[in-house]
């Protein structure tokens, strides 16, 4: 019996052990199931929250990406297309100013390294450094560029264009005057010289200056090799710097900017053009546009009846920022002339 019960009992345990291996494999599918739908909730959980930060860099990625691989554009430096994810790199050395500065004479800049701003009633321009204050000039500066460790910036009074060195804390001219909108890229210069309102070009390192186009301009912007300006007839123009070829981009144009693509005012539409695209495509900003005051990587900025706008190329919504007199945006801070008591005021968008 004792052999039978053996037998009978071994028969038994290798079911038992067959079904229990069956339950287990369900069991660790089961568990495997639910570890993986645990991280498929934490990384859609995770989705949510970064959206916003990887949609926005991809879109500045995206841009950039448009401007380097159009086949229309001149060459760019080939150490400067191996930083293509340094987004802020190709600003400074490719556009020079922002551009949101650059249409509104630029008297705020903001950087990781240090701030420059007028003080509250606008009679000089401060730079705030690491938490210390000094004073960059006796005067309300305008058209500032940051480059390294210097700051340029123009005298709207004298015309002359000013080198601070944040570093020694000393003031030079650069040999610039009667400039009117000014930008610096790099060792290279590029300015409206007022008497004749001609484009020029200038290099801080040989002294070489060049007339880039000989009058009529009224504002432009550095895309690499090329230079987009809007001249007296608000007809706008892209200039190739390599080969001195011009094109017409549009005509009865009020205003532009430019970020890597194109955004132009005419009468009291916006449209947007890419460099790699012969149309225009009407951007819907929902409001009417008065003014187009520049681009910066939150959107749009806009004047309409009631305020100043801004304008998320993201979702495609707009936002009204404030109703004073807008002066200047960088990042998310924007600089505000209070029309009740005329004083300056610095202000971080929600």
């Amino acid at each position: 019996m004792k052999g039978n019960d053996s037998i009978s009992t071994g028969s038994y345990s290798i079911k038992l052990a067959k079904k229990v291996s069956r339950i287990e494999k369900h069991a660790k599918a089961n568990k495997t199931r639910r570890i993986v739908l645990f991280f498929l909730m934490i990384l859609i959980a995770s989705g949510g929250i970064l959206y916003g930060i990887s949609n926005k860099t991809y879109l500045q990625e995206e841009r950039y990406r448009e401007y380097s691989e159009t086949s229309e554009r001149s060459n760019l430096d080939p150490e400067l297309l191996s930083y293509k994810d340094t987004y802020n790199l190709f600003v400074q050395e490719y556009l020079g100013n922002d551009p949101a500065q650059s249409m509104m004479g630029g008297y705020f800049n903001n950087n990781s390294s240090f701030m420059v701003y007028p003080n509250r009633t606008a009679t000089c321009t401060l730079v705030n450094e690491k938490g210390r204050e000094y004073k960059l000039a006796a005067f309300l500066a305008d058209h500032i560029n940051v480059c390294g460790d210097s700051i340029y910036y123009r005298n709207p009074d004298t015309r002359t264009v000013y080198l601070y060195d944040t570093v020694s804390h000393r003031t030079s001219e650069t040999g610039i005057h009667n400039a009117g909108q000014f930008v610096t890229c790099g060792d290279v210069f590029y300015y409206i010289d007022l008497s004749q309102s001609s484009l020029v070009q200038f290099n801080s390192t040989t002294d070489e200056e060049r007339i880039l186009v000989e009058d009529k301009v009224l504002s432009f912007v550095v895309a690499g090799n090329d230079l987009f300006y809007l001249d007296s007839s608000h007809t706008l123009k892209r200039l190739n710097l390599s080969n001195n070829n011009s094109s017409i981009i549009g005509e009865n144009i009020t205003a532009f900017t430019f970020d890597g693509n194109l955004w132009i005012q005419n009468n009291d539409l916006v449209y947007q053009k890419k460099l790699d695209s012969k149309n225009l495509e009407q951007v819907d900003i929902g409001f009417q546009c008065n003014r187009l005051l520049g681009v910066s990587d939150l959107g749009l900025i806009f004047e309409s009846e009631d305020g100043i706008y801004l304008f998320d190329l993201i979702n495609n919504s707009a936002t009204r920022i404030g109703t004073d007199l807008f002066v200047d945006m960088e990042n998310d801070k924007v600089l505000w002339l209070s029309l009740t008591d005329n004083t300056i005021r610095l202000e971080e968008l929600p």
